[in-house]
């Protein structure tokens, strides 16, 4: 009982998270000052929040009783990378809640509705299902790896062999076959007592992985960001964060962590993508003078059914032969500066459709019919956008097309 009230809050310590129950304090508190029954959406905000926190805390107590726990772990470069993203997007709606309320309020509209506008913006920044997603696709990965030989003892150790560099281990036991493999992959591959190389890689801050294969060799499992040894070596197990069957897991491994990589970088790719649309329709009716066209429960809607389904779905995106040979993945992380402006660039195209789409509604039917028309066209265009992520092929990912459908089904319910 313990364990599962420690893992639950555990939940609570994402930005994302904590910044959402912040906003839903904030929409009840302008609910009753203004009259828009926001004490109702503060109820269904809460209840996402509590309802994911309660998925995390499955996902990270099935981890932990299905692969068990290894200590001396460093952080993967993408959870460092999404704790800085995770920062940067609380100052930025910080920011942008705060020019907007006061704008919002300079221009004489009342303490209320400004107040409302500004919680509706923040939640249109807010990816609040990418830490419950990033878990999924990690789990999905670890099932790959199992099937291969490659037992996983810690989940973030899936990721990190997308993004190895270098693997140290006992060449006597790796073929031709299998160096040339893991060398035309870019991985250069060392023997286990090349301390000289493993420090210089490790000063310089490149992913290791370590094949253990006796007690001495402690120090660099725990200093590697993937400590491994062989099912042969049972005295090795308690230090290793995933365990060979055989040398030729080796290969397999890193194949099916690239894949691991590509599909987190996908999901990350669509869910941002999204919610710069979101944020972009809020923002462009804002300058322009326009109602809000999309109300905070209504873009959490949008988050957690046409955002959420497809972006888990991605995570079972079919193996590609040639992902050991793509050595860009992974090589300069994944918020770099062509992937933000593509980031940009599909939002801004996913705004101007939609918010094309409430004008329309407002010159013929009112606010209510536009944020109808907003809401539906917002819905169709993520979900067909996610089909611009798959690898190949339409119809190879069958949970992708189903997401579809359920996202297509509940957004006809829910306009």
């Amino acid at each position: 009982m313990k364990n599962i009230i420690e893992a639950f809050i555990r939940q609570f310590k994402d930005f994302t998270v904590i910044l959402l129950l912040i906003l839903a304090v904030f929409g009840g508190l302008c609910g009753s000052l203004g009259g828009f029954g926001g004490f109702a959406d503060s109820l269904i905000v809460f209840a996402i929040v509590f309802a994911n926190a309660c998925f995390g805390a499955y996902q990270e107590l099935n981890a932990d009783r299905v692969l068990g726990k290894a200590a001396g772990e460093r952080p993967t470069p993408l959870q460092k990378e999404l704790g800085e993203v995770g920062r940067g997007l609380f100052i930025i709606t910080l920011g942008l809640c705060t020019v907007v309320f006061l704008g919002g309020l300079l221009r004489g509209g009342d303490f209320g509705s400004t107040l409302f506008l500004s919680v509706s913006l923040a939640v249109a920044v807010v990816p609040e299902s990418l830490p419950a997603i990033v878990n999924v696709v990690l789990s999905v990965g670890v099932m790959r790896l199992d099937r291969e030989g490659a037992a996983v003892r810690r989940l973030s150790a899936a990721e990190s062999m997308g993004q190895v560099k270098a693997i140290f281990t006992d060449l006597k036991r790796l073929n031709k076959k299998d160096r040339d493999g893991l060398r035309k992959a870019g991985i250069k591959v060392f023997d286990r007592t090349a301390e000289k190389a493993f420090y210089e890689l490790w000063q310089r801050n490149e992913i290791i992985g370590f094949v253990g294969e006796t007690a001495e060799d402690e120090r660099f499992l725990n200093a590697s960001d993937v400590g491994c040894c062989f099912s042969d070596n049972e005295n090795m197990y308690k230090y290793a964060h995933i365990i060979f069957k055989s040398p030729e897991s080796i290969s397999a491994a890193v194949k099916i962590g690239r894949e691991i990589f590509a599909n987190l970088k996908k999901a990350i790719h669509f869910l941002l993508s999204c919610n710069a649309g979101e944020l972009l329709c809020v923002l462009a009716a804002l300058i322009l003078g326009f109602e809000t066209p999309l109300l905070g429960v209504q873009l959490l809607i949008v988050n957690l059914i046409t955002d959420c389904l497809p972006a888990i779905a991605m995570g079972f995106e079919p193996e590609r032969d040639n992902i050991i040979s793509l050595s860009e993945i992974g090589e300069a992380g994944i918020f770099t500066s062509s992937f933000i402006i593509k980031i940009l660039f599909e939002g801004a195209v996913i705004a101007a459709v939609s918010l094309g789409a409430f004008l329309f509604g407002l010159s013929y039917g009112g606010v209510k019919t536009g944020r109808t028309m907003i809401f539906c066209v917002l819905c169709l265009s993520q979900l067909f956008h996610s089909f611009n992520m798959r690898n190949n092929g339409f119809f190879k990912n069958k949970f992708l097309n189903f997401s579809f459908l359920a996202g297509f089904f509940c957004s006809c319910l829910g306009s």
